[in-house]
């Protein structure tokens, strides 16, 4: 089923924010995404222990996370990301997504 990919303003900045090969590697995910409805391991995990949190991995030099959920009908909305310095997700970046989540009623 053919998803539409929003983005949230904080995940936009962010994206903008990569360097080119970054984003050509996220952009490949997210059209997977699109056309799929959803992106299997190892380019995307359920953030554990949240209901409709995910993170797309996207691999280049570094290890970029973007967080995404999906809406009601055929929207999934990228809600923010981050470059993984550590072994585990920054709790304070997984509170930022789902306050983001909130904030647009997801």
């Amino acid at each position: 089923m053919k998803k539409r990919i929003r983005l949230s303003s904080q995940a936009e900045d962010f994206i903008c924010s990569l360097p080119t090969t970054a984003i050509e590697k996220l952009t490949s995910s997210l059209e997977r995404l699109s056309q799929d409805g959803r992106l299997p391991a190892p380019y995307a995990e359920k953030v554990e222990g949240r209901d409709n949190l995910f993170e797309i991995r996207v691999k280049d030099g570094e290890q970029i996370r973007v967080f995404y959920a999906y809406a009601k009908g055929d929207d999934v909305w990228l809600l923010s990301g981050f470059i993984k310095k550590t072994q585990k997700t920054p709790p304070a970046e997984i509170r930022k997504a789902l306050r983001i989540r909130k904030e647009l009623g997801l």
